[in-house]
């Protein structure tokens, strides 16, 4: 059988698994994060028969008896783990919460997911202590989908994606969680991961992929070019299952990452956008890449809240601009203010090379810097306005308000060439 099939069939019978789950007490996070659970639970095998554990922190807030949470599944990215202060920041805003480490790591140490950045030891890739089972094994490391040419069950993407699955499992299994009312985040790689995720899990009542989506093979940045090799193209392309994509996506990026250019997010909006009228595009100004970065933005929470609780969602743009001179309708909710449009261009084709922007030091990074124009804002619903004739790509965002909340959605990025 075709990996392909192979990962379709695998991921549809994970979807009715509820696995293992171990709850782990020595290492419940205390302090701030005091009533966070540490735990452990069962994924996908090896080719060898190879069991696979997978560590999580889980919470889910109190509530009021027949009451129910709505709930988030946390997917991490580049050396990231699971993080109990991603947990916390969406409990403290109402939602059941649960961060897997998609890598295979287990805690060293009690409170390892307080903070973005690891102490020495603070996490290790072994089951050891508590952690060690007979026949179990951890989940392989993020490879750089260096193992695409091995059996489906060797490599690192179907593990990350399956222990996502799992998660979302262990959530609706929950007696005080709406099953209805789970999305699901991640960062960087955590979006490639949530990306992927969403061609083969559907029911999730939406999703933020936060700076990574698909498409990524027509991106600029070094890490986008692992989506050009033959043997990830050929099943890990999150694009070919977009038709499955029913729910609502915030697809929000940084103008200026130095991991993903925004091509491909801009992409996977317009190819999702069709399917479900909620989703959206926010191309942010300044974002900066990191975990802390990544899951800052208000946008995400905003969002989140609108297809829970419903009531107004975030202005629709119903048509696209196309060329320099433009004008175009937005439609928004009754409570909703478009405060300010503004224009970002370029004025040579968008290119990538490694040198050092922002203090970063040297990474894959835009050449070119973003210029930008004021535009004209009428009656809450029009747009309007005209780049320059030196303007060769472009996009532009929204400024609008929701529920007292400054927040800003994009078009798409329109290239002149």
């Amino acid at each position: 059988m075709p990996i392909a099939e192979e990962l379709t069939a695998s991921f549809e019978k994970l979807k009715g698994t509820m696995p293992k789950v171990k709850s782990i007490a020595d290492y419940h996070p205390d302090g701030e994060f005091s009533g966070i659970e540490a735990i452990t639970y069962e994924s996908v095998p090896y080719n060898d028969g190879r069991r696979t554990k997978v560590f999580a922190y889980l919470s889910v807030p109190e509530v009021k008896t027949g009451e129910k949470l709505p709930a988030v599944v946390l997917i991490h990215g580049g050396g990231g783990h699971a993080f109990a202060c991603w947990v916390k920041m969406w409990n403290d805003l109402g939602y059941a919460a649960i961060a897997m480490d998609t890598t295979g790591y287990m805690p060293g140490k009690k409170n390892a997911g307080s903070r973005e950045v690891s102490e020495e030891n603070e996490w290790v890739h072994e089951l050891t202590g508590v952690f060690a089972e007979e026949g179990y094994v951890p989940s392989p490391l993020n490879d750089g989908m260096s193992t695409s040419d091995q059996p489906m069950e060797n490599q690192w993407m179907y593990h990350a994606i399956s222990s996502a699955i799992l998660a979302g499992n262990i959530l609706r299994n929950h007696p005080c969680i709406d099953s209805d009312k789970i999305g699901v985040t991640g960062i960087s790689w955590g979006g490639v991961i949530c990306s992927l995720l969403l061609g083969y899990d559907q029911r999730f009542a939406f999703a933020v992929p936060v700076y990574s989506s698909g498409f990524l093979g027509e991106g600029l940045s070094d890490l986008n070019q692992i989506f050009t090799r033959p043997e990830v193209k050929m099943n890990w392309l999150a694009e070919r299952n977009f038709d499955n994509v029913k729910l609502p996506v915030l697809w929000l990026a940084w103008n200026d990452d130095s991991a993903f250019s925004i091509q491909p997010n801009s992409l996977s909006y317009s190819a999702t956008a069709l399917n479900h009228a909620n989703t959206r595009l926010s191309i942010k100004n300044l974002m900066y890449h990191s975990h802390e970065h990544g899951w800052k933005p208000e946008e995400i929470y905003a969002f989140a809240d609108a297809q829970i609780n419903g009531g107004d969602q975030f202005p629709q743009i119903t048509v696209q601009p196309n060329g320099r001179k433009f004008s175009f309708p937005v439609e928004c909710g009754k409570d909703v203010r478009i405060t300010g449009a503004t224009g970002y261009y370029i004025c040579e084709p968008m290119a990538y090379s490694n040198f050092d922007k922002f203090g970063y030091g040297e990474y894959s990074f835009m050449k070119q810097s973003w210029q930008t124009i004021d535009c004209d804002v009428q009656d809450n619903r029009l747009i309007s306005g005209v780049f320059p004739d030196t303007c060769v790509s472009y996009y532009i965002e929204i400024a609008f308000t929701l529920n007292k909340q400054e927040l800003v959605i994009s078009t798409v990025f329109v290239d002149q060439q």
